[in-house]
Parts: structure tokens; C-alpha cells; sequence
């Protein structure tokens, strides 16, 4: 986060890349608790109607599809900052190349997510 936060302060605002630098990592992270927490409340409800611990908890599917959507909302601003930064598509720590997992994993994340919303959405009425 500290790279884009730099990126940050030398193309567009000085106070948005340094708030970006030193809470980025916390908002992001924090986002993704909540996009895991959703989607581990939809598995576990799955799970429990399957066993037939409870009887009826088609709500799950919704969160499904909100777990999806915002999970692959945060995996576009990665993979837009992957690509758009210096951060680049292979991140380099401490003089070596993760070969561009970070980028690979944000990206099946993303088609993943939608998929997993596509998959879960709403049954379409037919008009007779």
C-alpha cells in the first residue's frame, strides 16, 4: 500500500496518498473481513439446510450473491492497481518476484465472485 500511496502523492493529491499509505492496508483489509464473514454466513446456512438442521434458508443465496459482488468489487480495485500503478502485475519484496500471484489470485477472485453471484441470483419468472 505504500507504493500506491507514493503513486498516489505524485500524480494526484500529496494528502490522498499519504492517508491512502497509512490506512489503505486497514480499509481494504477491513472490506475483506466483511466480504469473507458474508460469504462463510451463506456456506455455513448451505450447509445447515443440507443436513436439514434447518428447514428453510433460501436467504442464503442472497448473501451469496452480495459475498460475490463485493468480494469481486475489491479484487477490480486490486487488479486496477495492478495494472495502473507502479505496483505492477509481478510485486517485488525485499529483491524478489512473487511472479505475479498477487495479481493472478485478484483476478481469478474477481471472475470467481461474479460467477458465484451469477450462479445465485434471483430465478427469472416466465412470462406466459
Amino acid at each position: 500500500f505504500s507504493t500506491i500511496g507514493q503513486w498516489m502523492s505524485d500524480t494526484i493529491d500529496t494528502g490522498l496518498g499519504d492517508f491512502f499509505g497509512s490506512y489503505g492496508a486497514y480499509i481494504v483489509g477491513s472490506v475483506e473481513l466483511i466480504a469473507s464473514s458474508i460469504l462463510l454466513i451463506a456456506s455455513i446456512s448451505w450447509i445447515l439446510v443440507t443436513v436439514k438442521v434447518l428447514k428453510d434458508a433460501s436467504f442464503y443465496r442472497q448473501w451469496y450473491v452480495v459475498g460475490g459482488l463485493l468480494s469481486s468489487a475489491i479484487m477490480s480495485g486490486a487488479a486496477f492497481f495492478h495494472l495502473v500503478t507502479p505496483l505492477g502485475v509481478e510485486v517485488l519484496h525485499q529483491g524478489k518476484s512473487d511472479g505475479g500471484s498477487l495479481f493472478y489470485a485478484a483476478v481469478s477472485i474477481l471472475l470467481l465472485g461474479l460467477l458465484l453471484a451469477f450462479i445465485n441470483r434471483a430465478p427469472q419468472s416466465s412470462l406466459q
